[in-house]
């Protein structure tokens, strides 16, 4: 993208008038004139009226002698008060960092109003006025901002910013405008007048440290490319900072082809420094967007990824979905604001919908086949707290910036564990607990791999590669969800510093690891002879399953049905396994008939399987009657002598518990669905809401209870449950607990024959 022409040929044909100009007075560039417009901004928002020479020391060290500076950066002219500090220019010359020590901190607190850094903040900034190139990948909340900010305001010219959204820009122009730091943005709305005051602005008045683009704008303005080739011909070009880089890559999540394009900066522009900056990359993903920039030799500062006042969890996903999602939100977060993430605008206008007229949230629904002007208006009144829930696909992603966000959910699993953890980041960044919840289905891979197969950008089969890691995350029910999702960074995360904050850690459930190599060899000697039928994870997890297809004839084949005795879960942690370890792969194939669909095939490290330099171990999670049995052999192990208690991790009686006579959580949920709707026909009789008849606690006390006298609740509602009762005989259910050991079974005569559950404890139930 070479420059046509210089760009101070502009000058002789635009001269703005003086009442289109703006301030395009050149400018000195003097800490007293940004100090002022600091001030003068703080006035529109405090009354109290501020004395500049009075209050604000110098930010920069005073030089030996005048004669170090040119005049026209350093005013040598003695202040009227002579107990005040002279004030230098803010000015750093990149000629004359050595001579100028610059006090960052006074800076920060004077025009920024902090008190202090944030971790890694003052290390950044130090290295930007140095002149390095600096890749920052620091977690939402860290202040990343800041650190091109800084840099910016204290150095001599104009630092570009380039930013994905239209929307961020606006946000950190306004932020800008309010602490009196001149900036300028360049957008697609502007009329061409607005943008012909903007280049005369920038070419006369120096006091502009900032100029905000988009990449379209760069690789698609010529004139954009003149601008920067005059100002780095003047050696006002200060440096590049490229936020949100991790689209640069094509192995990112959002990649975009105009900031693949940003690659020519650095050739065009050798001497101006580059940053990047993220909130997530891989290993991977930085060394990519390091060659593709042709950055050289950047200073990387990284943080860790882990955001502690996140809670992760994840729940099985039923029928009911957008019922169990309005039911956490009552219990959990009934007036915080919140985000719900789905994966297509059917789905996102259904529940919004759902939530707006069963349950009475203030939502609403935004995707893309909502206009612009309402987008914004939807994100501005969600941002006042007008709309307590925004229900969104993925369009709603970058440039959100809600520090009180209480809980992220997502309805469907996302496309990888970098999206999930993008998307996540968005809750709890005041640093308070958020929640971020994620239902998930298994059926739910088929519809993305359908989206994966309409990908036209050639990464098919590394879309499939991250879906496979993000089930894995989704269907672990033991290993620490942060040591799962900082582990995909690269990062050890050690789970015993989670502190309960995800679902795994929380239930703490039992496991045991266990080896299925040998099995491994046999499915790999399945795949490698006469398939019959057999090309996918379902069909081959359906084979060692042992069960039988119609058209094709796989009991006859050898190993059909190797796993029966395991339930599909662990055969679906086995095959994960391989293909994490390379010993299997899934291959996307397209059809005209089947569409996009992942093929299994053989890896590329069969042979050291075979040569057992490849284990496939998982952990297999334990509970009821054998856990009961390994604990009590595990204790009495250690004490042979002392009389034992056996703690028993048991789910089904903390369902039992929670969910009373119902006992389970589907049948509690029916009967709350049935009095839920017989209160809405009640209260629309009776012209009240449902909660004045019943509140939503009392609701759920009488699903627990199932009285047989409801009291003073209508008799609809007494009704409603003797039915239920009945019809699931319930009234007949009389559990009793017994000690086994301390029954004599010879002079009981019973008619049921004892049952196992997977407590471990046997109940009987007799004939009443």
């Amino acid at each position: 993208m070479k420059p046509s022409t210089p760009y101070s040929a502009f000058k002789k044909f635009y001269r703005p008038s003086k009442s289109n100009s703006g301030n395009n007075q050149k400018g000195d560039g003097s800490l007293a004139k940004l100090i002022k417009r600091r001030a003068d901004a703080s006035k529109e928002l405090n009354p109290t009226n501020i004395k500049l020479n009075d209050s604000l020391p110098s930010l920069l060290l005073k030089p030996k002698s005048s004669e170090d500076m040119p005049p026209e950066q350093f005013n040598a002219t003695p202040q009227k008060k002579p107990q005040l500090k002279q004030l230098p220019s803010l000015l750093v010359s990149p000629s004359r960092k050595s001579e100028i020590k610059l006090d960052i901190d006074k800076a920060n607190q004077t025009i920024f109003s902090n008190t202090n850094f944030l971790p890694s903040q003052r290390e950044i900034i130090e290295s930007a006025l140095k002149g390095n190139d600096i890749f920052v990948c620091l977690p939402t909340g860290a202040g990343k901002s800041l650190t091109f900010q800084l840099p910016a305001v204290v150095s001599e010219g104009i630092t570009v910013v380039v930013m994905p959204l239209i929307s961020l820009i606006h946000d950190q122009s306004v932020h800008l405008q309010k602490l009196g730091i001149n900036s300028r943005v360049f957008n697609s709305m502007q009329s061409l007048a607005e943008q012909d005051r903007i280049f005369w602005e920038i070419e006369e008045d120096e006091s502009i440290k900032l100029l905000f683009v988009t990449p379209e704008k760069i690789s698609q303005s010529d004139r954009i490319n003149n601008l920067f080739a005059d100002l780095y011909r003047r050696k006002r070009l200060v440096r590049f900072a490229i936020d949100e880089a991790h689209c640069i890559s094509k192995w990112g999540r959002d990649f975009r082809a105009d900031y693949l394009k940003l690659g020519c900066l650095r050739s065009e522009y050798p001497n101006v420094p580059i940053m990047t900056l993220t909130a997530s990359a891989t290993e991977m993903i930085r060394k990519d967007i390091i060659t593709l920039l042709g950055m050289k030799n950047p200073q990387l500062f990284l943080s860790s990824f882990n955001r502690h006042n996140l809670f992760y969890g994840v729940f099985k996903k039923g029928t009911n979905v957008n019922e169990e999602i309005a039911h956490f939100i009552k219990e959990n977060h009934p007036n915080s604001s919140g985000l719900i993430y789905c994966l297509s605008k059917e789905e996102c206008s259904h529940l919004a919908k759902v939530l707006k007229r069963t349950y009475k949230f203030k939502v609403e629904a935004y995707h893309s086949d909502i206009d612009a002007s309402q987008k914004t208006e939807i994100h501005e009144k969600w941002k006042r707290g007008d709309l307590q829930i925004i229900v969104a696909t993925v369009a709603f992603g970058m440039g959100i910036d809600k520090a009180d966000v209480r809980f992220v959910i997502h309805c469907s699993f996302p496309k990888s564990l970098d999206s999930y953890y993008q998307e996540t980041g968005r809750a709890g960044r005041d640093g308070n607990p958020a929640d971020c919840i994620l239902y998930y289905a298994a059926n739910d891979k088929s519809r993305h791999g359908f989206l994966i197969g309409s990908n036209f950008q050639g990464s098919t089969q590394k879309d499939y590669n991250e879906l496979s890691k993000m089930i894995d995350y989704c269907e672990n029910r033991l290993a620490c969800r942060r040591t799962l999702l900082l582990g995909y960074f690269g990062e050890d995360f050690q789970a015993e510093n989670c502190n309960n904050m995800c679902d795994n850690c929380k239930a703490k459930r039992f496991g045991e690891e266990k080896d299925f190599t040998e099995e491994a060899k046999k499915i790999i000697e399945v795949l490698e002879g006469p398939r019959n039928g057999i090309n996918t994870l379902i069909q081959l997890t359906n084979f060692l399953l042992g069960k039988k297809e119609k058209t094709n004839n796989h009991s006859l084949m050898e190993h059909f049905g190797l796993l029966q005795k395991q339930n599909p879960d662990t055969i679906s942690k086995i095959l994960k396994k391989m293909l994490l370890e390379g010993v299997l792969q899934e291959k996307a194939v397209s059809s005209a008939y089947t569409g996009t669909f992942a093929y299994i095939e053989t890896g590329s490290n069969v042979l050291k399987l075979r040569r057992n330099q490849i284990k496939i171990a998982i952990s297999v999670e334990i509970k009821g009657l054998e856990l009961a049995k390994k604990l009590k052999n595990d204790v009495k192990i250690e004490n042979k002598t002392e009389e034992i208690k056996i703690p028993v991790n048991n789910e089904e009686d903390e369902e039992s518990r929670k969910y009373g006579k119902c006992q389970q959580k589907e049948t509690f949920e029916e009967i709350k669905s049935r009095l839920t709707m017989t209160l809405k026909r009640l209260s629309k009789q009776q012209g009240v809401g449902p909660d004045e008849i019943i509140s939503e606690q009392s609701l759920d006390r009488l699903c627990r209870d199932l009285p047989e006298n409801c009291g003073n609740y209508p008799a609809e509602i007494s009704q409603e449950i003797k039915h239920f009762k009945k019809i699931n005989g319930i009234e007949q259910r009389y559990e009793f607990e017994i000690d086994l050991e301390a029954v004599d079974f010879e002079s009981v005569e019973l008619k049921r024959k004892p049952a196992i559950d997977d407590s471990g404890i046997k109940r009987i139930k007799p004939n009443c």
